[in-house]
């Protein structure tokens, strides 16, 4: 709570960035520690509260101007009251000083919840792009569709999670994280490779990629259909085309994917 509070508070991107450079392993151990207590579906709330706070930093970027109020129903003075609240509420505690009372700072930070609450409560959609509020297991299981399962991949350096929920349940699973960069960047790069090595090279790499990220998860897929929800360097890789020595991934499941 305390990470997001500070980073929100900040002024630029560049800022930001340097500010949560050596905060994501927070994010990244805790999810570890859930995992460990058994806690899966907690640990996915966590995954989703990481990813989410970095795309509401950027978005509220370009709703702190004047933008903002084109985005609201023309004439609605009321939305409007309720975003300039919420956003007088973060500048004032954004400048509480660091040195007053923790009562203080508490009472100023239970202010800015209440009035994102009521900006929630009036406008989900405009709530949602100037302050984080990360989605729970249960709502992401109610967004798969009929015979579908999530499966969402976590990244931190040499670790890899990778979390695969429904409606039944949450799974945890944790992968080998190590040289995975460095594959993906192969993958790709024989992909695009014109040579006559070329096709059988990527085809290794493929079943390479496919050992690693899906076949330890086979039993908790089943043959659903799967919304992939990648991270980090699993966004440039084509999931599709990973190959279980018999069939390419598509073949197998139906894919969506999601960020």
């Amino acid at each position: 709570d305390l990470i997001e509070e500070l980073r929100s508070g900040i002024d630029t991107e560049a800022a930001k960035i340097g500010f949560v450079a050596d905060k994501q392993a927070v994010y990244g151990t805790l999810v570890s520690l859930l995992v460990a207590q058994n806690q899966p579906a907690a640990a996915l709330e966590v995954v989703e509260r990481a990813k989410a706070r970095a795309l509401v930093d950027l978005l509220a970027d370009r709703y702190t101007s004047a933008a903002a109020a084109q985005v609201l129903p023309r004439g609605d003075a009321r939305l409007a009251a309720l975003l300039q609240r919420q956003r007088d509420a973060e500048e004032a505690l954004q400048a509480q000083n660091p040195t007053r009372s923790d009562a203080t700072w508490a009472q100023q930070r239970n202010t800015v919840q209440a009035a994102t609450a009521q900006l929630r409560q009036a406008a989900p959609e405009l709530a949602s792009l100037v302050s984080a509020s990360a989605a729970t297991a249960a709502e992401l299981a109610q967004l798969l569709d009929k015979d579908e399962v999530g499966l969402q991949y976590f990244v931190q350096g040499d670790r890899l999670l990778a979390l695969v929920f429904s409606p039944q349940g949450t799974r945890a699973f944790t992968l080998d994280g190590v040289g995975l960069l460095a594959d993906v960047r192969d993958y790709r790069a024989a992909l695009t490779r014109r040579t006559p090595q070329a096709p059988a090279q990527a085809l290794a790499l493929a079943q390479k990629l496919h050992r690693r990220l899906v076949a330890p998860l086979q039993g908790a897929l089943g043959s659903r259909a799967v919304l992939l929800v990648p991270h980090g360097v699993l966004h440039y890789l084509p999931f599709a085309a990973l190959h279980d020595g018999q069939r390419y991934l598509l073949d197998q499941h139906a894919l969506r994917l999601s960020t």
